[in-house]
């Protein structure tokens, strides 16, 4: 008898959840692409992250592609970042070995490797207001 009692508790619960839409619409997300650039050139392999300076909203991260061109991600399945103000992180990774064999294999000669100026390796050091709807936050860097 006590287990009917604990299977009908946990059958009731789930349809509950089920009826109320227990989180399945999840958080309001805004449409964030841009462009980031070094001296007018495009930065490709460019981590970006935006961290939200107030509560309540969740960070988003993205990468830039050979155009230097960024979507941002509040998830793996979730394009989009939430409304609010954020500061901007920026990493340049590498390209693999194999990255640059492949690149070579195609008949292109790999990019030059990139550092990016000191002033946008600190935490912090540039910032962005997204908005609803959709967003295009470009970035363009000066090396001097």
């Amino acid at each position: 008898m006590r287990l009917n009692g604990a299977v009908s508790l946990l059958v009731t619960s789930v349809l509950v959840s089920q009826f109320l839409g227990c989180g399945s619409s999840g958080p309001e997300l805004a449409s964030v692409t841009g462009v980031i650039t070094l001296d007018g050139k495009p930065l490709p392999k460019v981590g970006v992250v935006f961290r939200p300076l107030g509560s309540g909203a969740s960070p988003a991260y993205g990468g830039t592609n050979r155009d230097g061109k960024y979507t941002l991600m509040f998830s793996r399945d979730s394009a989009g970042a939430m409304p609010g103000d954020y500061e901007v992180d920026l990493e340049v990774t590498k390209y693999t070995k194999s990255e640059i064999e492949q690149m070579k294999a195609d008949g292109n000669e790999p990019p030059p490797p990139v550092t990016l100026p000191k002033q946008y390796r600190q935490p912090g050091a540039l910032k962005a207001t997204v908005k609803s709807g959709v967003n295009t936050i470009d970035f363009a860097l000066e090396s001097k």
